[in-house]
């Protein structure tokens, strides 16, 4: 997305994801995808990852917090 990498984090699966000023990428060793705006995660410029170690990612953003439940590849927010 940028040159410019504000946080990364790795989720159960090993996943490594990548917080930019314009987003969120997941990198799987081999591909990267963009993690768009959705249901559980209202914002994705500029945020902070907390790794869990139930390997669920929690996701600091201008909105609030949402956590990324692997097991389920979803987000839930939290106000």
């Amino acid at each position: 997305l940028q040159p410019v990498v504000r946080d990364l984090a790795f989720d159960g699966h090993n996943y490594c994801w990548l917080s930019y000023p314009n987003g969120i990428q997941k990198f799987d060793g081999l591909n990267f995808t963009n993690v768009p705006v959705q249901e559980g995660l209202p914002d994705d410029k500029w945020v902070y990852f907390f790794q869990l170690r139930s390997g669920n990612i929690l996701i600091s953003h201008n909105k609030g917090i949402s956590e990324y439940d692997k097991s389920k590849n979803s987000f839930s927010f939290r106000q």
